[in-house]
C-alpha cells in the first residue's frame, strides 16, 4: 500500500514496484488479499484474548478503513493516497502489538503509551502529505 505514494518518483528512478508495474487497482486488490491473510492468521493462532481483542477489531477496522479509502478514492493520485497509507502503517503497528500482547500481556500499559506516541509523533509531523 505505502508504495501508492511513490508511482511517479518509482517510474523516473526505473524501479519496478508491484505499484509501478501493475498500477494503483491491483495495488489496493492485493492489499484486500494480504490484510485478509494477516487478519485470518491472527484470528486462527489462539492469540486472540483479552485486550488482543481489543487490538484485532482495532486491526480489522482500519484495514477497512483503508480499503475503502483506497478503492473509492475517486482521484487515484499519490497525492490522495495519504489516509489508506496512514491506515496501514497503524494496521502494521497494531499487529506488532498483537504478537508482543500475545507472548506478554503484562505489557499491555506500554503498548498502550506507544500508541499515543505513536499518534502524537504523527499529528505533529511537519508535512501532513508524508508518511
Amino acid at each position: 500500500m505505502g508504495y501508492l505514494k511513490d508511482i511517479s518518483a518509482d517510474k523516473e528512478a526505473n524501479y519496478n514496484t508491484f505499484s509501478v508495474v501493475w498500477g494503483w487497482d491491483l495495488t489496493v486488490w492485493a492489499s484486500d488479499l494480504i490484510y485478509m491473510i494477516v487478519l485470518s492468521g491472527f484470528y486462527f493462532s489462539g492469540w486472540i484474548s483479552g485486550f488482543n481483542w481489543v487490538l484485532f477489531f482495532t486491526a480489522v477496522f482500519l484495514a477497512f478503513i483503508a480499503q475503502c479509502n483506497a478503492h473509492f478514492q475517486k482521484v487515484k493520485t499519490e497525492e490522495h493516497a495519504a489516509c489508506a497509507i496512514a491506515c496501514s502503517i497503524r494496521f502494521f503497528i497494531i499487529c506488532c502489538f498483537m504478537i508482543i500482547y500475545a507472548f506478554m500481556p503484562a505489557l499491555w500499559v506500554i503498548l498502550v503509551v506507544g500508541a499515543i506516541i505513536f499518534e502524537y509523533t504523527l499529528y505533529k509531523r511537519p508535512e501532513n502529505s508524508q508518511l
